[in-house]
């Protein structure tokens, strides 16, 4: 008694609609029969009839998708467009919907009509509170015209939440309105609200520092986490629940359980790059499972790009309870001014040793990448260098490849591969020629070990360029100094010296040519070592024998010969 009816009805304008008022007849006979009456446009401006919060349609939450037509064809903005998926639309003639929860957390979607070219591009944005009062749960902007917008938002049973769908206004105006929208449980009741992937809302993890994630899983599900047949599809016991961060730079990302009290029996030790979860994932590298004081896992992720990653927490029914997770971010190491490059998973094959023209080097094996540019090459141009480089973990399948940026133009060209092995575990072998074209100063080696397997058995990514990242291996660079070429020998000079036999077993005869001359002989291996010199007089027309069989291993030296007119250098191999 004494109280306002309000009803809210589809009209069109410009048409005649009529209405009828009673009161209900009580048993006590009543005395007021008075009313006031008034009639307005709920629906705003712009015609539709949800276009404000107050006048939002209801929408009951099934346990599936069951879609509800609807458009924003008349529609005004009532709030500023929001920043969804990193996007913002330049305004918002939103419609409203609202639904009173069921369980704990609760997906909304929508799909826009019409197709790829034509279609309506949907936004959807979820919001607790009430119309006077709104705040944003979440929203999402990450699909193109006539697709469908997913988002999974925490609820608390009866209580209503308010949406809004709005479209992305394009330049070039896109007629399509139409959309379907529905509101369904994403678990039963209890199950977390990062159940699902769709759910989690990415969080800024800053380079340098940390973020942490704090939830519980317990009631969590196994369906909707992976993509059906991916590596991440275990499906049975094996429960799931989903955070997510973005970093804006390449960096090495740990994840802490440290603290966490009840501990799943078996961890995730992925990122995924991909909501649901598929094949394209990355795998942890360096991991330590016992970091924590408390025996708690703590796993890294090296050399991690620029992007968004969901974070699974895995548990089973047995073990779910509450659980914290400290997520730090430390900068990758850089190759600048060279490209960046490295492995993602140090988890198997590493580097363990490269040795080259004076480099003798035992690395460690901490990261995707490592410089070791402090540590110096010595090589001249024109001669042969034996390099050797060794793996701890390999597999058959493994390769090792190096460059040398001999033009010194800081990119390492197709034609400056120097050495790329057969597969295998090592350790890997061969010759570098350095070229007679190479420029005199100091550049920069690369040295490359990655994983060539493609197929089924586990997930990877091979790289047998220079740049960039594999998913298995290693890269080191070192520094290559060039400290001259052999000359080219005129004519005159060649006339002039002569050592033979070439091949031979080490001992040389020399004939010289030239006026007499006091003369340095310096033989050199081909680390540019010295092996053996002498001071000789030469005589026009005579010949010096060197008796170096048994004193020089297999292999290419260099013999020079200097004196006060010239300096004469030639190779000769000893087999």
């Amino acid at each position: 008694r004494g109280g306002t009816e309000t009803l809210v009805v589809a009209t069109t304008v410009g048409a005649t609609y009529v209405y009828r008022i009673y009161h209900w007849p009580y048993a006590a006979p009543q005395t007021v029969f008075g009313f006031t009456t008034c009639v307005f446009s709920a629906a705003g401006p712009g015609g539709a009839v949800n276009d404000l919060c107050d006048n939002a349609t209801p929408i009951s939450v099934g346990s599936t998708c069951v879609g509800t037509a609807g458009t924003v064809a008349g529609a005004t903005q009532s709030v500023a467009p929001a920043l969804c998926s990193d996007f913002t639309a330049a305004s918002a003639n939103d419609v409203w919907y609202n639904f009173t929860a069921t369980s704990t957390s609760t997906t909304v979607e929508v799909t826009g009509a019409g197709d790829a070219d034509t279609g309506m591009d949907p936004i959807l944005e979820v919001f607790s509170g009430n119309c006077a009062a709104l705040v944003s749960l979440g929203c999402v902007d990450a699909t193109l015209l006539g697709a469908t917008e997913t988002l999974t938002v925490p609820t608390t049973v009866g209580v209503t939440y308010y949406y809004r769908i709005y479209k992305w206004p394009y330049v070039t105006p896109v007629t399509a309105d139409a959309f379907t929208t529905c509101v369904f449980n994403a678990g039963p009741v209890g199950t977390p609200p990062n159940d699902l992937c769709g759910s989690a809302t990415p969080q800024s993890l800053p380079v340098g520092g940390s973020i942490t994630f704090t939830g519980d899983n317990t009631n969590a599900t196994s369906t909707g986490d992976a993509l059906a047949g991916s590596i991440m599809d275990v499906g049975g016991d094996t429960t799931t629940v989903w955070h997510a961060f973005t970093i804006t730079e390449c960096a090495t990302i740990t994840l802490a359980y440290c603290g966490t009290t009840t501990l799943p029996a078996v961890y995730w030790a992925v990122l995924s790059e991909n909501c649901p979860a598929n094949d394209d994932v990355i795998l942890f590298s360096a991991g330590n499972f016992t970091d924590c004081a408390d025996g708690n896992a703590t796993i890294t992720f090296a050399n991690v790009p620029a992007g968004t990653y969901y974070v699974p927490v895995r548990g089973e029914p047995a073990t779910a309870g509450p659980y914290t997770i400290d997520v730090s971010a430390v900068a990758c190491v850089t190759a600048g001014p060279y490209c960046d490059a490295g492995a993602t998973n140090l988890t198997f094959e590493k580097i363990s040793n490269v040795t080259f023209a004076g480099i003798n080097n035992n690395s460690t094996g901490t990261a995707g990448y490592e410089d070791f540019t402090s540590i110096p090459a010595s090589v001249v141009g024109g001669l042969d260098y034996p390099i050797s480089v060794t793996v701890s973990g390999g597999f058959a399948t493994d390769q090792v490849l190096a460059w040398v940026d001999w033009d010194q133009n800081e990119v390492f060209d197709v034609d400056e591969l120097v050495f790329a092995s057969p597969n295998g575990v090592g350790p890997f072998t061969g010759t570098v020629t350095v070229p007679l074209t190479a420029l005199t100063g100091v550049t920069r080696m690369r040295v490359r070990l990655h994983d060539t397997y493609v197929g089924p058995d586990y997930p990877n990514t091979p790289n047998d360029t220079p740049c960039g990242n594999s998913t298995y291996g290693q890269v080191e660079d070192y520094t290559v100094d060039v400290t001259g070429i052999i000359t080219g020998v005129p004519a005159t000079s060649a006339q002039t010296w002569s050592v033979f036999p070439n091949p031979g077993n080490g001992d040389l005869t020399i004939q010289y040519g030239g006026a007499d001359a006091k003369v340095t002989l310096e033989v050199l291996d081909m680390t540019g070592r010295l092996v053996h010199g002498d001071v000789l007089g030469m005589t026009q027309g005579g010949q010096v024998m060197l008796p170096l069989a048994g004193r020089l291993a297999s292999g290419t030296y260099m013999i020079r010969f200097t004196s006060d007119r010239s300096v004469h250098e030639q190779r000769f191999i000893v087999r």
